[in-house]
């Protein structure tokens, strides 16, 4: 939102105390929205033009989004010495969403002056534009009833009084947008309080000064909803529109880590595994990949893994004294990209085979006694959401308890 202005009405520019506008929204990159695609920003209210002694400043202007922000309240001093409010900023046209983008700021009020004896009282601030978020989920999109996914628009600030002058407050903050994807449709226990993208209200009358102060800044703009599935989405009356989401391809691969489980044993002997012993299930054209990673006993806490030497962001080990590194244990291919999907050192399918499991006695003798997997799934470019998805069926490690 606009910045509450610095500068104060003077008997030679009695305009000097204006409120600072707000900002347009933005993508994720900082890219300001072009006008048909985000809301533009409120104005900032003014002081009077005609004042020889003292002026209340006009309300700031609310932010736009989808739609437009409303105007700041003029200043209604009896002598006429009341500055006008802002306008608020337009809204735009950007139902699909493309670019996402927030709301724009409110605008700020303008500083109420005393401009002969060189008084000034500060304005109420805008409030910032609501921002901008996109959810994709491959099930049921679902939200119980006290469930609030919000990208407001923020709160216009009040102004301030002293004596017989006062300053405008400021302009809300125009709504933001959400855009909802899913595979699955959508289950909303209160369609009309599970989304807000409501613009923020404008700021209140300014407390104490004289008569005649703006009685409140532009509320902004409502934001943007929209609900898409692979049946044409959800419109809401008046609060959402629809679209069709049906993702094809392969995307990112998938990973998914497992607990750690204690082996019973201080330092067993694993064995290297065979491909019976991992039930692999990649599809036709898709990837399976398991790693395998094994810790020390906790020496502070008797039956517990050793966490330290794992690092939080990457779960690679940061000291193979107490965490081995991730090794391969088995791969499934079945994409037929050259050289396969994963890019796992040593192995080529048109050499080793689709299937094909790596020896892990490496991890032998290091003291190690708890053991954990990280399975990684990759779908090929073609799959579908009715395509059937890979899976692990099982996985079996043989260890002697003697080494």
């Amino acid at each position: 939102g606009g910045d509450s202005a610095s500068k104060f009405a003077s008997s030679t520019n009695k305009n000097r105390g204006a409120g600072e506008p707000g900002v347009p929204g933005h993508d994720r990159d900082l890219v300001e929205a072009e006008p048909e695609d985000g809301g533009r920003d409120g104005k900032g209210g003014l002081g009077a033009l005609n004042s020889s002694a003292y002026h209340n400043g006009g309300g700031g202007g609310g932010g736009g989004a989808r739609l437009a922000g409303g105007a700041g309240a003029n200043a209604t001093s009896s002598n006429g010495w009341g500055g006008k409010g802002g306008a608020g900023g337009d809204g735009s046209d950007n139902e699909d969403l493309d670019p996402l983008v927030g709301g724009a700021g409110g605008a700020a009020g303008a500083n109420g002056a005393y401009s002969s004896l060189n008084w000034g009282t500060h304005s109420g601030a805008g409030g910032g534009g609501g921002g901008a978020l996109r959810i994709r989920t491959a099930g049921t999109f679902t939200m119980g009833i006290d469930g609030v996914i919000g990208a407001r628009g923020g709160k216009g600030g009040r102004g301030h009084g002293y004596s017989v002058m006062s300053g405008g407050p400021g302009g809300g903050g125009g709504g933001g947008s959400l855009l909802l994807q899913t595979s699955a449709g959508f289950d909303l226990a209160s369609e009309t309080t599970n989304l807000d993208v409501s613009g923020g209200a404008g700021g209140p009358i300014a407390t104490g000064g004289g008569s005649g102060q703006a009685a409140f800044g532009g509320d902004g703009g409502t934001g943007y909803l929209r609900l898409e599935d692979p049946g044409g989405g959800k419109s809401i009356p008046g609060l959402s529109t629809g679209g069709t989401y049906d993702p094809i391809g392969g995307g990112v691969p998938s990973l998914l880590y497992s607990k750690f489980a204690d082996l019973g044993v201080q330092d067993p002997r694993v064995l290297n595994p065979r491909n019976e012993d991992i039930t692999t299930f990649p599809t036709v054209n898709d990837a399976i990949f398991i790693e395998i990673q094994m810790t020390r006993e906790n020496p502070s806490l008797f039956g517990e893994p050793d966490f330290s030497a794992i690092d939080p962001d990457t779960q690679e080990t940061t000291d193979i004294g107490i965490t081995s590194p991730w090794l391969p244990m088995k791969v499934h291919d079945n994409t037929g990209i050259p050289g396969g999907a994963f890019s796992i050192p040593d192995y080529n399918p048109g050499v080793q085979g689709s299937e094909f499991s790596f020896a892990i006695d490496a991890l032998n003798g290091k003291g190690y006694r708890f053991v954990r997997y990280r399975i990684t799934f990759q779908l090929d470019d073609t799959q579908a959401r009715t395509d059937p998805i890979p899976f692990v069926d099982s996985l079996t490690l043989n260890f002697q308890f003697n080494f």
